[in-house]
């Protein structure tokens, strides 16, 4: 018997082959820049893994750095002073209203200003608890390398005030010239041979804070981000 075959034709529609013909190579190019994407990633992550790996050979061996130390140094320095700036900020907004303070900012530089009388309507404790938290979260945040970063912060308190230069060898105080409140500051909230504190006069009606963070020469330059 002689074995029938389905002779009908089956055509696609002009307009469904064209559809197609032009999905093809857009998925292919789709497809090809996805792969290119990936590879460049990847690419990144291993030089950026080489760079870590780079830095912490030559910031550890022999540095006498603690490992909390070494891995602060994988920041880029302006990152961290930024994001020092913005927590002080938001402490800000929590503690006061929008017109009790002004904060101006400019590269490394943050200067804050509040109304004693706003300040003082606070009690003493919270006034010690705010400080504590701005200065030893810096403190704490710039650990880096302290031959390679100079921090200087100013604060004004009434009729008295007070600055603190970051250093690892000197720890000098008037105690004689200075008020109660900065002086329990002092005492309680930083490492002696981390600090230098001397007193100043001024007749200010506001309690001002100035934090001018400098990148020494010295400081490393090509960081995780560079």
């Amino acid at each position: 018997m002689e074995q029938q075959y389905d002779k009908t034709n089956y055509e696609i529609e002009p307009s469904q082959s064209g559809a197609f013909a032009l999905f093809v190579p857009l998925y292919l190019v789709i497809l090809a820049f996805f792969i290119l994407l990936n590879s460049i990633s990847d690419e990144n992550q291993k030089k950026k893994e080489e760079a870590i790996s780079s830095i912490e050979e030559s910031f550890s061996s022999g540095s006498g750095r603690t490992d909390l130390e070494n891995k602060a140094l994988f920041f880029s320095f302006s990152q961290i002073v930024t994001t020092y700036f913005d927590d002080v900020e938001k402490e800000l907004k929590s503690a006061y209203k929008p017109d009790e303070f002004n904060v101006e900012r400019k590269g490394y530089k943050m200067r804050i200003k509040i109304p004693l009388r706003k300040v003082f309507e606070k009690d003493s404790a919270n006034i010690i608890e705010f400080q504590k938290s701005l200065f030893n979260r810096l403190v704490k945040t710039i650990s880096l390398d302290r031959r390679g970063v100079d921090v200087k912060i100013n604060i004004k308190v009434d009729s008295q005030g007070f600055s603190l230069l970051d250093n690892k060898d000197a720890f000098e105080i008037d105690k004689e010239r200075s008020t109660n409140i900065v002086q329990e500051f002092l005492d309680n909230n930083f490492e002696k041979k981390h600090i230098t504190a001397g007193i100043t006069f001024n007749n200010e009606e506001y309690l001002i804070i100035e934090t001018n963070v400098k990148k020494s020469d010295n400081f490393v330059e090509e960081l995780l981000d560079k």
